[in-house]
């Protein structure tokens, strides 16, 4: 964990399960999945910095919702059985300088790079925007699609070529 972008408790923070009593503790395999996670985000870091410091903007990300237990996933209305954030593999992200639009350009620019993911989706919803960053779904494929969500609609950005874990996974 020393090595870590994000701490397992930055992951596993939610102020919704705390509100509602909610024990939101990633165990052993989640967190191996989060450490997955976590060094495709060093490599998103570096990419954004880098985009900000040309920009002559400043830097860094922070997560807004990482880890989600099944009952805390379902109280926060997420993705039913197959929200990758419950497998450790997603989490949502906001720009430490608030600049969002930067952001999104950024993030898209960053799914067309050559690095491998699931699912790059910049979002916005109820007056809140966030880059949601899915780097293998649940099954551990990664689908390598870029989205845009805007509080309803899922759009398709583009579709890159899959790649599955094994020959028996096409999800």
């Amino acid at each position: 964990q020393n090595n870590m972008v994000f701490s397992f408790s930055q992951y596993e923070a939610s102020g919704t399960a705390s509100r509602l009593g909610i024990r939101n503790k990633a165990d052993a395999t989640i967190r191996s999945h989060l450490m997955e996670l976590d060094n495709f985000l060093k490599g998103a870091m570096d990419s954004w910095n880098a985009y900000c410091s040309r920009k002559g903007m400043r830097g860094g990300f922070m997560v807004t919702s990482g880890y989600r237990c099944p009952q805390l996933n379902s109280n926060i209305g997420g993705s039913a059985k197959k929200s990758a954030h419950m497998s450790g593999y997603a989490d949502d992200t906001v720009p430490i300088n608030g600049n969002h639009q930067e952001y999104f350009k950024w993030a898209l620019e960053f799914a067309k790079s050559g690095v491998r993911f699931d699912q790059i989706i910049v979002e916005g919803a109820k007056g809140t925007h966030w880059v949601h960053f899915g780097y293998k779904n649940g099954s551990g494929s990664q689908r390598m699609q870029t989205m845009s969500y805007n509080g309803s609609n899922y759009s398709m950005i583009s579709a890159g070529t899959p790649t599955y874990r094994n020959e028996n996974d096409n999800l």
